[in-house]
């Protein structure tokens, strides 16, 4: 299985690249992987600045994959929300 998330670090500098094609569209394994990478960025004393970005040329991030969310109901799109703020928070 292929990452959604890469990180790369070289001298304090922490890129984390979205890239999830064509244009890096959020779910729940992106969502995952982002809180996996800041959690992990954060307890590091050697990373001082994080860079977020998107692989590809279309697109840096377009938003949530909506055909994850298609027959989801209301509880699980409150849980998706809150996947999607707590990566933020990170």
């Amino acid at each position: 299985m292929t990452a959604l998330v890469q990180v790369d670090v070289e001298d304090r500098l922490a890129i984390v690249r979205i890239d999830r094609p064509p244009v890096n569209a959020l779910n729940s394994a992106v969502l995952e992987e982002l809180f996996e990478a800041f959690s992990g960025l954060g307890a590091r004393d050697d990373v001082g600045v994080i860079v977020l970005t998107g692989a590809g040329e279309k697109a840096f991030v377009a938003g949530a994959d909506i055909a994850e969310m298609v027959g989801e109901g209301g509880i699980e799109m409150r849980e998706f929300s809150r996947k999607a703020d707590d990566s933020a928070k990170s």
